[in-house]
């Protein structure tokens, strides 16, 4: 099943980023998920993460 959670991007990562959802929990955003638009991540900006399993399976803007 999917779900979508609000998360905030943190530093970069080997692969992709850190990101924090909004329960505070910790994941990392592989830059496989992301559009080829969003490769350039800044910290503390917010994305939509699409969720599959525990896992960010992609990520856009809100």
């Amino acid at each position: 099943m999917e779900e979508t959670r609000a998360v905030t991007v943190g530093p970069p990562v080997e692969g992709g980023w850190r990101v924090v959802d909004d329960a505070g929990r910790p994941l990392v955003l592989a830059r496989s998920a992301l559009d080829a638009r969003l490769v350039s991540l800044r910290t503390g900006q917010r994305l939509l993460a699409r969720m599959r399993a525990g896992a960010i399976v992609a990520a856009s803007l809100p």
